[in-house]
């Protein structure tokens, strides 16, 4: 049965290669996922990138969820807000 991963997860693997500059080859390998799975999580990133950056239409424009897809590990748990 293949693992699911976590949004969280899947933004942690793309940063990887994309920032750590790890090769795609490589980050594959160690997560045991194929290079046209990461493809398509980088696909949805870039075609759904804009959700990151756009507040709420009403109401407050400060929600306080699990961080940003940069955000260090420590500062996404529920006991750090």
């Amino acid at each position: 049965m293949p693992r699911t991963h976590s949004p969280e997860e899947k933004i942690e693997i793309l940063k990887e290669h994309f920032i750590k500059g790890k090769p795609l080859k490589t980050v594959c390998e160690e997560h045991q996922i194929h290079p046209k799975t990461f493809r398509k999580w980088q696909k949805s990133l870039f075609e759904h990138g804009d959700l990151v950056f756009s507040g709420p239409s009403s109401g407050s424009p400060r929600v306080v969820r699990g961080g940003s897809w940069d955000s260090l590990a420590k500062r996404c748990r529920s006991a750090y807000r």
